[in-house]
């Protein structure tokens, strides 16, 4: 996410069948096979922050690093790994993270 980018909302569905509102940029949802952007208010926003979504891990031909969120879990990203391009830098896939969540105690 870097400066100059543009915003907006989209929706974010969970393994666990939950659906909620994530912000992302346009070129992070566009890379991620997020469809449309929705309207603010139309889903529960997703309460557990962007790194407890499902995400690869890419790395360029620097070694700089980055991670993208994908809106599903049969995105071939995540399946089978392989590359993407973010602001004209392309990233090969070196690891799949599916969602995470802490527990949480009463």
């Amino acid at each position: 996410m870097g400066l100059g980018q543009a915003f907006k909302y989209y929706a974010y569905h969970s393994d666990g069948g939950f659906d909620g509102l994530v912000r992302l940029s346009t070129d992070d949802a566009a890379a991620g096979g997020f469809g449309s952007p929705v309207k603010p208010g139309t889903l529960p926003p997703w309460g557990y922050g962007r790194a407890r979504m499902r995400h690869v891990e890419g790395v360029d031909a620097g070694g700089r690093k980055t991670t993208l969120p994908l809106a599903s879990n049969s995105d071939s990203l995540y399946v089978s790994g392989g590359s993407f391009t973010l602001q004209g830098r392309t990233y090969d896939v070196v690891g799949q993270i599916g969602e995470t969540r802490s527990p949480k105690y009463l």
